[in-house]
């Protein structure tokens, strides 16, 4: 049996949300990869690389990156990248960022169709992003519970 597939992320991101990004992206590649360790996703797909590259790009860049969803087999490599709407990202609390992104991800399993990938296939990538998005957004959230910035602003102690 050669290596389970592997989820890999990247993006073509804004300086701006560069941090922002990062901070949804590791903890959300992490959980995914470790999920896949022990899916019982097909091994027709062993050795293969589920690539994901988000694209979100502020307007006043000027720049319009396409998406682009390819195979490319002698690789083995599934490459998506897909757009994240910007201002929307921008604007959003972490835990919404973190499902804005898993969100794309979901996209990714769904437009795995084109390649054959089958339905039993997709449906445990589907249901792994649905742990691994429970677990990261549950991170996210004990990691606003525990910074300065979620104390109330009437008592530096944090007690009302």
């Amino acid at each position: 049996m050669g290596v389970v597939m592997r989820f890999w992320s990247s993006g073509e991101i804004s300086p701006e949300v560069s941090d922002s990004y990062r901070a949804a992206r590791k903890p959300a590649e992490e959980v995914i990869n470790e999920l896949l360790k022990s899916s019982p996703v097909s091994d027709k797909w062993n050795d293969w690389t589920w690539a994901f590259i988000a694209i979100i790009i502020s307007p006043v860049l000027g720049l319009d990156y396409p998406e682009r969803v390819r195979c490319a087999k002698k690789r083995s490599t599934f490459e998506f990248r897909l757009k994240m709407h910007f201002e929307e990202f921008v604007d959003a609390t972490a835990s919404k960022q973190t499902e804005l992104l898993f969100a794309q991800l979901h996209r990714s399993v769904d437009l795995m169709t084109k390649w054959r990938v089958g339905p039993e296939d997709r449906g445990e990538l589907h249901h792994i992003l649905n742990l691994a998005s429970s677990d990261v957004t549950s991170r996210t959230h004990s990691k606003s519970l525990t910074t300065p910035a979620s104390r109330s602003p009437a008592s530096p102690s944090g007690s009302p």
